[in-house]
């Protein structure tokens, strides 16, 4: 049966470690996407993540209070990526408010702070042609 989880062997077994380590590279090629605004497949938060946390120094109520996108900013992210996942953050305070962003897309308070301590942005003006 799909979705139930006692039919699917332990995702930390060794035998699904060796299949993530043959295969991660060929899913990273295959699914680009994986690689861009914090999108991970699940091998990768079962075999990559646990060092990369330990590596970055998280405590438990760290990651509990976390998000997916905040993990890969903090722990695996590249500058674009990171700027890639700020730019959704923003989208989301923007489109849905302070108190939505942080309750449904788990907005990390920080940056919600950030972006509010910020000034407000000049309006763009463009120039008009005018008929001759």
């Amino acid at each position: 049966m799909l979705g139930d989880a006692r039919h699917w062997a332990d995702p930390l077994s060794r035998e699904r470690r060796r299949a993530w380590e043959q295969w991660r590279a060929k899913i990273f090629a295959r699914w680009p996407w994986y690689l861009r605004f914090g999108r991970r497949p699940s091998g990768w938060f079962a075999f990559e993540a646990p060092r990369l946390i330990v590596a970055a120094g998280l405590i438990e109520a760290e990651l509990d209070a976390m998000g997916d996108l905040e993990l890969v900013h903090r722990v695996d992210a590249d500058e674009k990526e990171r700027h890639e996942i700020e730019s959704v953050w923003l989208g989301h305070v923007h489109n849905f408010g302070v108190e939505k962003a942080r309750e449904i897309f788990q907005v990390p308070r920080w940056f919600i702070d950030r972006v509010e301590a910020a000034p407000p942005a000049e309006p763009q003006r463009r120039q008009l042609a005018l008929a001759r």
